[in-house]
């Protein structure tokens, strides 16, 4: 009985975790509304120069990958600079300037030439406001991006090297070799591209500091979840879902139990994703005159093919979003070997658990097996951005790789092993 009502406690205590996100949220962007815009407007202006600038592939059109998005920063720096105490509504409708034919660029600059503001952009939380705007009282654009890139970087390695020494030195290479393939040098030079996996390693090393210990996960990947709508709707959230779930089953406490946690935690990462959303949106309704669910969900109809926009209809094809962000991966020529290669030794990987691995190697397969897919169901299921933006959502196949290295690699050492007897 006592058990029980511990039981009921915490799942009412899950289910309240993105509304008191929501309401810390809301406060440190109200915070952030009261730095004076006066401290940040030369910076606003360097930082408009500084974008003002073509955002095309360095290497040639046929390498997406390389594409910088100017356009999407600039609308960042541009929110940021929105944000002020003498609008408070601000810090949920969002306020942006965009005429419909210049660029986001061209309308950041306009504002920082005295325009004003005239459209709002209510479905994100946009919560990198809280930080962007107080850089912005030091640095420009460029001064950020390389603040940015320092963290991503040493993340990244501060992560891999917990890896090596909590779970192991196989572990630690198909993290590193993940983030490899997802062009890192791009992705950590930018707001928007480095935003999901900055919170990624920060929840990869609150995973590996606990070692797998405690019954709480499910309550961690809520947060997760919620943190990752509040930060970043929409670039590559599967990565703050995926690494740290790989890396929780790599730890290898209670593998009978792995698929069952694997469920748990990521119907409670979902759960805390969409329910800050509903939050988000619920609010700006609550202190607006914009009707923010009606905002949000006429949005996502059009994403997800309930209401087919006119002129995106060829690109609600989920065989097409699935090529297009491989293709974004691996260009070219290398589009369908890698693909064949990557399937095959999924499959004789998977022959290897099912004839030579052990129970609890089967259902921690399994496992990982799940999470390395979740991103190919993604772009199924969000087939029209996924198509259209697959020259940065493809960085979610990250999850992909890092449960595909971990997969094939630990069928290479049950083979190992067999070989030994």
């Amino acid at each position: 009985m006592r058990r029980t009502k511990q039981h009921n406690i915490y799942r009412v205590a899950v289910a309240l975790l993105p509304v008191v996100a929501a309401a810390c949220g809301a406060l440190l962007l109200l915070a952030a509304a009261f730095i004076p815009s006066s401290m940040i407007e030369e910076n606003v202006l360097h930082s408009a120069e500084e974008l003002n600038q073509p955002a095309t592939p360095l290497l040639g059109n046929d390498r997406m990958a390389y594409i910088v998005d100017y356009n999407t920063d600039a609308l960042i720096i541009m929110e940021s600079y929105t944000l002020n105490s003498d609008d408070l509504q601000s810090v949920f409708s969002n306020p942006m300037r965009y005429d419909g034919e210049d660029t986001q660029r061209g309308s950041l600059m306009e504002l920082c030439e005295g325009e004003s503001a005239n459209v709002n952009y209510v479905r994100y939380w946009m919560g990198f406001r809280i930080f962007i705007k107080p850089l912005l009282v030091l640095f420009s654009y460029e001064g950020i991006c390389w603040l940015i890139s320092l963290a991503f970087f040493a993340l990244a390695f501060a992560a891999a090297a917990l890896t090596a020494g909590r779970i192991g030195t196989r572990a630690a290479l198909c993290f590193g070799g993940a983030v490899c393939l997802i062009n890192p040098a791009i992705a950590a030079h930018s707001p928007q591209h480095a935003c999901c996996f900055l919170l990624s390693f920060i929840f990869c090393l609150y995973i590996l500091g606990r070692n797998g210990r405690g019954r709480y996960c499910a309550a961690a990947f809520c947060v997760f979840g919620a943190l990752t709508q509040y930060f970043d709707f929409y670039t590559a959230p599967l990565v703050t879902l995926g690494f740290p779930m790989l890396l929780l089953l790599e730890t290898g406490r209670q593998p009978e139990r792995s698929l069952r946690q694997t469920l748990r935690c990521c119907g409670a990462w979902l759960y805390g994703y969409a329910a800050m959303w509903l939050c988000k949106l619920a609010l700006t309704g609550m202190f607006t005159d914009i009707n923010g669910l009606e905002d949000g969900f006429s949005s996502l109809s059009g994403r997800l093919g309930v209401k087919v926009v006119e002129g995106f209809e060829e690109y609600y094809s989920a065989a097409r979003a699935l090529k297009s962000v491989w293709g974004t991966a691996f260009p070219g020529s290398l589009t369908i070997p890698t693909a064949l290669l990557f399937t095959a030794a999924v499959v004789i990987s998977g022959l290897v658990y099912l004839l030579r691995g052990s129970r609890a190697e089967r259902g921690l397969a399994a496992s990982e097996l799940i999470v390395m897919l979740l991103p190919l169901v993604w772009y199924a299921v969000a087939a029209q951005p996924s198509c259209i933006h697959a020259w940065f959502q493809y960085r979610s196949l990250a999850v992909l790789f890092f449960g595909a290295f971990l997969f094939i690699s630990r069928a290479a050492v049950i083979l190992k092993r067999e070989k030994a007897k």
